[in-house]
């Protein structure tokens, strides 16, 4: 499922960018926007509703947010790196992630990144192990997903965190 809402939101801003959309696309773009002018070093990609910045080091991130019939967004962060993060590092490259990406002043509402921030809290007090394989699913009222995931695979370390809303 979490595969499946990366790739609609990528299909979904581009191919769908008609009146039949039930998000307003030019919203879409401004956020794109208001992210780029707000974080130094970002770029627009040829979809208007994704960003990237390039860092020192190797490291990239990439924000998208859009949609047509269902509105989300995801953040994720690509870097290379000798071993995998920990647990701990994870969750806080999600923390950083949603507290850079996901404020109000750029998609317009607080309830991403405190459902993230709420979300991680309680995985990081309950210290249980994390399945990365289907990552960690948070649930949080006003979210159809909402989710962090890690990836290391030959050298790059991938953290991402993502959401689909509910209309």
């Amino acid at each position: 499922m979490k595969k499946q809402l990366a790739v609609f939101l990528l299909m979904s801003s581009t191919a769908l960018a008609d009146d039949s959309c039930t998000f307003d696309r030019q919203h879409q773009i401004d956020v794109i926007k208001v992210a780029v002018a707000r974080i130094p070093g970002g770029k627009v990609s040829v979809d208007p509703t994704i960003a990237r910045w390039k860092y020192a080091g190797g490291g990239k991130v990439v924000f998208s947010y859009g949609g047509c019939a269902d509105l989300g967004s995801s953040v994720t962060l690509s870097e290379p790196r000798k071993t995998a993060k920990s647990k701990e590092a994870i969750l806080a490259s999600a923390l950083e992630l949603a507290k850079t990406y996901w404020t109000p002043e750029i998609v317009g509402d607080p309830m991403a990144l405190e459902a993230v921030t709420n979300g991680i809290e309680a995985a990081t007090q309950a210290g249980s192990p994390i399945n990365w394989e289907t990552g960690l699913e948070l649930t949080a009222s006003g979210f159809v997903e909402l989710y962090v995931s890690h990836k290391y695979a030959k050298g790059v370390d991938v953290v991402s965190i993502n959401y689909q809303s509910e209309l």
